[in-house]
């Protein structure tokens, strides 16, 4: 099989092709350039981050020694720090970044594709047509658009990159791609532990080449497993709170629900959406899981009875699965439960991509209509992309999208009701953050009611609502604040001091609640 496995275009080639992805990336991305930042991770990851306004060791420091919360993603930080230097804060230079971490992924992607089907004329073909598939699908436009999803596009820089060196290496067997493919590791845990996988990823492609009965191919991935473990270990830490809503039987359920939902986007996306709310009971009872169930089980069954033919599709269809297990524990968040997130689909496109590229490559004959075929949906792709990045505008237009497929979603109706509020548009603003108390009450849509009245001239009822708010959740910080400002006006010194220093408690780098405090205080 080794001998299918080819070498790259000559650099001529491979340079116009760079060339192409980059321009035809910019056409289709580009508009979104423009986008600003989204009140959706972005606030608190970004440009409310201290730390990420300035580039000193103090910064660098905290970069490597923070969760965001939940995980540890110190290279990712570095980026934002960087972008930020040299932007000035602007959002500009965030989405750039993206974007050309996306191009890199493309070629990335194009590449692996090369060297697993093979480097003739007609792969060469397969291969850019598969980066470019990659490049346009509109499913990967939330991890282009959403600066926030900047981990995701790092991490699969560096996951690609590892990929490149040790199939490479598997056709040149030289000790130093072994150390850049662990070098690249490396850097992917840094940017986000979801890589761990890449060692067992290795080992499928070792199976794949009837390596996997030899002893090197186990003992020369014990670094990598080494580097799993340890980071393995920091990942648990931050993510205590998310593992302990997570349910063995209930992540079982959705991970069967979210890989079919995956599959079918790849073949037909439409209805993107960046939340994807469920509310009804997760049973087996229900068709929503025992359908994909048996989808899955089926398609399992069609990939084993290939086995005697080639391992081509079993060796994609585990790529797809393990890099889209560590995303499986999390459909329970902050008392929400999701059944999926398109940049959860980032790495794991690549399986859906070498396995079409091995069938595809399979045919003996080529006819013009399927070059047709292909042509067509690349340009479907690229149309759909550029629409989808204009979603990610703003957060106004963003949950404005989601309410289209999911008016039961609480937060897209409090991250509304609040844009209205900035806007001014109070009467519109106030309906939509009722309507998100009426579907889940959260403290942070009782803090902007509180936002609201106070615009309003009505501070009787600004006072109550942050009082609601932190009667709904003493660890909500911004209402602290805001009612101990309230408390002061009232004359209420006493409870004012104890609101404030709470707030400080809670928000320890918000420069407002410090500077709040200190007022207070002299």
């Amino acid at each position: 099989m080794m001998e299918r496995i080819g070498a790259l275009p000559g650099r001529q080639c491979a340079f116009l092709v760079t060339c192409a992805f980059l321009l035809i990336g910019i056409a289709v991305y580009g508009k979104s350039l423009g986008n600003g930042f989204v009140a959706f991770d972005d606030d608190t990851l970004v440009y409310g981050n201290p730390a990420v306004h300035e580039l000193t060791s103090e910064s660098i420091a905290w970069a490597f020694s923070h969760y965001d919360p939940e995980l540890y993603i110190p290279l990712t930080f570095l980026s934002y720090q960087i972008d930020d230097a040299i932007g000035g804060g602007s959002p500009f230079a965030f989405h750039l970044t993206n974007l050309l971490l996306h191009v890199l992924n493309a070629l990335l992607v194009t590449w692996i594709v090369t060297l697993f089907i093979g480097g003739d004329r007609k792969c060469r073909l397969l291969s850019v047509c598969c980066g470019l598939l990659f490049l346009l699908h509109p499913l990967n436009t939330e991890a282009v658009s959403w600066i926030s999803a900047r981990k995701d596009l790092l991490s699969s820089a560096f996951f690609f990159g590892a990929l490149v060196a040790y199939l490479s290496y598997q056709h040149r067997p030289v000790r130093r791609l072994l150390w850049l493919t662990a070098l690249l590791f490396l850097l992917g845990l840094l940017s986000k532990v979801s890589v761990i996988i890449l060692p067992f990823v290795l080992l499928v492609f070792d199976w794949r080449e009837g390596r996997l009965s030899e002893r090197k191919s186990w003992t020369e991935k014990i670094p990598l497993f080494a580097l799993g473990v340890i980071f393995g270990v920091v990942a648990v830490t931050g993510k205590e709170s998310v593992l302990s809503d997570t349910h063995l039987l209930e992540a079982v359920l959705m991970a069967g629900k979210s890989t079919v939902f995956y599959l079918q986007k790849f073949l037909v996306p439409s209805d993107l959406s960046v939340i994807y709310p469920y509310t009804a009971a997760i049973t087996l009872r229900s068709s929503d899981f025992f359908v994909p169930i048996v989808l899955l089980a089926v398609m399992g069954g069609v990939l084993i009875r290939s086995l005697h033919r080639t391992r081509d599709a079993v060796c994609a269809a585990m790529v797809f699965l393990l890099t889209l297990a560590p995303s499986f524990s999390n459909y329970a968040k902050a008392g929400d439960i999701y059944f999926a997130s398109d940049r959860y689909a980032y790495m794991p496109f690549l399986g859906f991509l070498i396995g079409s590229a091995a069938l595809l490559a399979g045919i003996s004959a080529w006819r013009r209509s399927v070059g047709i075929i292909v042509f067509v949906a690349l340009v479907t792709c690229g149309v759909l992309a550029h629409r989808q990045s204009q979603v990610w505008h703003d957060s106004f237009t963003l949950f404005s999208h989601t309410l289209n497929s999911y008016d039961d979603s609480h937060i897209a109706h409090n991250k509304v009701g609040a844009e209205l509020i900035d806007r001014k548009e109070f009467t519109e603003g106030v309906f939509h953050l009722r309507r998100s108390l009426e579907i889940r009450p959260t403290a942070r849509a009782l803090y902007n009611l509180g936002i609201a009245a106070l615009l309003m001239g009505e501070k009787g009822e600004a006072r109550m609502f942050n009082e609601q708010a932190i009667a709904l959740d003493p660890e909500y910080g911004p209402a602290y604040l805001n009612l101990s400002a309230l408390l002061w006006e009232d004359g209420e010194r006493a409870g004012a001091l104890r609101a404030a220093r709470k707030a400080v408690d809670l928000l320890p780098q918000d420069a407002e609640a410090r500077r709040n405090l200190t007022l207070m205080e002299q």
